[in-house]
């Protein structure tokens, strides 16, 4: 079983990703889910603004592993 979780992300962050709206990320979701597993992160925007990442748990847990 594959989790996922969603990460919030401050101004500045160098996130090369396919970025959603709101909407759309509410209408495709599964694909949104799909393309953080085979393409990498998918940002996700609200009023214009970055407001939170979609990345694979495998991706979440490399990065957070051993950081406490």
């Amino acid at each position: 079983m594959t989790v996922m979780t969603m990460m919030t992300i401050g101004e500045g962050c160098d996130v090369d990703t396919q970025t959603w709206t709101v909407a759309e990320a509410k209408a495709k979701f599964s694909e949104v889910i799909d393309k953080a597993k085979s393409n990498g992160p998918q940002t996700i925007t609200r009023n214009g603004r970055r407001t939170v990442v979609v990345v694979a748990a495998e991706e979440w847990e490399r990065k957070t592993k051993g950081k406490g």
